[in-house]
């Protein structure tokens, strides 16, 4: 599989010259993965104070206008999924870096 570049695709971007102002009409999208390691957890909560937790945080720092986005990856077994592929193309270069 191809190693793709982030380089080029941010290339592909035209610049703006607006600057993003944080107002009560902005929308936010949050990395709901990222989110799960930045609020703090106790333990043995129930599920129902897990998620009163989680938005709390939600509204403190990011207010109502706020989606959550799980960008998960489906369990693959035979490992030619995206992330499989990378997770591969990495362990190689450590092992010739030895």
């Amino acid at each position: 599989m191809r190693k793709g570049t982030k380089s080029s695709l941010f290339s592909a971007f035209t610049p703006t010259k607006i600057d993003a102002v944080q107002g009560k009409n902005n929308f936010v999208v949050v990395d709901g993965g990222h989110l799960l390691h930045k609020v703090v957890w106790q333990r043995n909560m129930n599920f129902g104070d897990i998620a009163k937790r989680y938005l709390t945080y939600l509204q403190i720092h990011y207010g109502s206008n706020v989606a959550v986005v799980f960008d998960g990856y489906p369990s693959d077994v035979n490992g030619k999924s995206t992330k499989s592929a990378e997770r591969i193309r990495r362990s190689n270069l450590i092992h010739h870096m030895r």
